[in-house]
């Protein structure tokens, strides 16, 4: 589930010059930046030391005037102490504080007559302060004597890592599966990740279909090195492109017993008025087809006895508000698997309602509603895929749901 929350106010006031300021030549400069941001730990300690006076940061003319005309500013259009300001703000965040998990949430600065230079005798960096309730660091500073700026910045969580090691930590079965091949749209991020490491560790033969994320892939498979693995790229929303994927999984793994409807697009929360009907037309369409594009391609050559499992979310049966068409796209996907379940009485169809899970797509810097661990469900729900009863062709469950 990717579940991203968001808000941005970007507030500006422009001052209209005389005439046209010229650009400064090139002077010698003690500073040297870093080339590679700070991943210290954040804490008020952390940063303490960063605070006095600014560097001495110069920023070469012609790259500037360059930067400016791609933006459509004429030479001189913007003081030369507001460009360097906004300059040295992007690398102090991005490189510095906090660096590379920095996520710009604020930046504001006055500027006077006193303040006709960046950096200046009088800019500091006055206080740098993190406020652990909402993971943000803030930073308040002069630019002169009569000037003022404050900076502040998000800091993200560091990415989610499912470490085989952490998958090993959990109650394995090491032949669980015992040599049977899957497909796994989405397979190789966020929650298809864990799941499709977790049915290789014990002993299944996992497809990992993927349509951008194809260092994920590669990584993956350097990962699962001695075990049955293998990522296929392409569109699997496209039926000719979901028949390929499938035959070649079955030449190179085995016959496909089992296809699992992963794969999902990014989901934004958005108000039903606000998304529009080609809004959420569009979202369903986008939703519907790598679903229906797996499952089609699947059942035409599928064993009796195989099995095809849709990821859906709990959002169906009691979501937050804003998600309306995400809830509608996977209402009907379980609908639809309930019908192939009687069209199909020789295969087996699997609903999984999941709960919100701790991916990259889904760690915010603060949330109300905090995930759950990609790997707890990706090894409840390989349980239940194993166990499927034998009475029926189909089951409808929810995992991990709190209470």
């Amino acid at each position: 589930m990717v579940l991203p929350y968001s808000l941005v106010h970007v507030h500006l006031q422009i001052e209209f010059l005389a005439g046209p300021q010229p650009a400064p030549s090139a002077t010698p400069t003690a500073f040297i930046p870093l080339d590679a941001p700070l991943t210290a730990v954040p804490s008020d300690a952390a940063y303490a030391g960063l605070a006095g006076d600014t560097p001495d940061f110069d920023t070469d003319p012609r790259a500037v005037a360059n930067l400016l005309a791609l933006l459509g500013f004429r030479p001189g259009q913007i003081p030369q102490a507001q460009i360097r300001f906004l300059l040295w703000a992007s690398y102090y965040v991005g490189m510095q504080v906090p660096g590379r998990q920095a996520l710009f949430s604020e930046l504001t600065a006055s500027f006077d007559e006193d303040a006709r230079s960046f950096p200046g005798s009088t800019s500091r960096i006055g206080e740098i302060q993190f406020d652990d309730r909402f993971n943000r660091i803030m930073t308040a500073g002069s630019i002169s004597e009569k000037s003022a700026f404050q900076i502040g910045a998000f800091v993200r969580p560091l990415p989610v890592n499912t470490a085989l090691a952490q998958i090993r930590r959990h109650p394995l079965e090491l032949e669980l599966f015992g040599g049977r091949t899957f497909v796994i749209s989405g397979g190789t991020r966020g929650f298809g990740e864990a799941l499709a490491k977790t049915i290789a560790l014990q002993g299944g033969k996992v497809g990992a279909n993927f349509r951008t994320s194809a260092r994920d892939a590669a990584r993956m498979a350097r990962e699962l090195d001695g075990h049955a693995f293998r990522a296929y790229p392409g569109d699997i929303g496209a039926a000719d492109t979901a028949e390929e994927i499938l035959r070649k999984a079955s030449q190179e793994l085995g016959p496909v017993e089992v296809c699992i409807c992963n794969a999902s697009p990014p989901i934004e929360a958005k108000k039903f008025i606000d998304l529009g009907i080609e809004g959420f037309t569009r979202f369903m369409a986008q939703s519907l087809a790598p679903t229906l594009g797996l499952v089609s391609a699947f059942l035409k050559t599928a064993p009796d006895g195989g099995m095809a499992v849709l990821i859906s979310s709990v959002y169906v049966a009691d979501g937050p508000k804003d998600f309306s068409h995400y809830a509608a796209a996977k209402a009907a996907q379980e609908n639809l698997f309930e019908n192939l379940a009687r069209e199909y009485p020789r295969q087996r169809f699997l609903v999984a309602r999941l709960p919100k899970i701790l991916t990259d797509q889904t760690n915010l810097a603060y949330d109300r509603e905090k995930p759950q661990s990609s790997i707890d469900i990706a090894v409840a729900l390989a349980k239940i895929i194993a166990a499927f009863p034998a009475q029926s062709n189909f089951l409808h469950t929810t995992i991990g749901a709190k209470r």
